[in-house]
């Protein structure tokens, strides 16, 4: 059966939000977002799942950046968010889920740095996101 993850690329003042995860021993990064719901959207399930990460409201649902089909067969769609109300805080699942061997940290980095981690993941989004923001004018390299 084919998942299919949708996720936000959320900017703000030049700089994006990224999920900070230590899992299992393991430090990486991810764009906020989770599974769609039967009968969900793409849209609104990255509306929910924004919301239920990290308590942000979409207002408005920018362009869909980047759309794939991962090794595994599951779908991954990665929209840009400009547009939204809240204050980042960690919530719903993730927030308790928060143990030792699993932590969730939103952070905001500045675009310019955020792509050169070597550990936000999947690394095959990285490039054709970040080519896209450039695109738009959001950071130059």
């Amino acid at each position: 059966m084919v998942r299919t993850r949708s996720a936000g690329v959320i900017i703000k003042d030049s700089q994006i939000l990224l999920m900070h995860r230590i899992k299992n021993g393991q430090e990486y990064f991810v764009f906020p977002g989770g599974k769609v719901e039967p009968k969900e959207s793409t849209q609104t399930a990255v509306r929910r799942e924004i919301f239920e990460e990290v308590s942000l409201t979409i207002t408005t649902l920018d362009e869909c950046l980047y759309q794939r089909s991962n090794e595994d067969g599951d779908e991954e769609i990665y929209y840009l968010v400009t547009d939204f109300t809240g204050e980042i805080e960690l919530s719903g699942e993730e927030k308790g889920r928060m143990n030792d061997l699993n932590q969730y940290y939103p952070e905001w980095w500045k675009i310019a740095e955020a792509i050169n981690l070597q550990n936000l993941v999947p690394r095959e989004v990285v490039e054709p996101i970040f080519s896209r923001l450039e695109q738009l004018g959001y950071f130059k390299r």
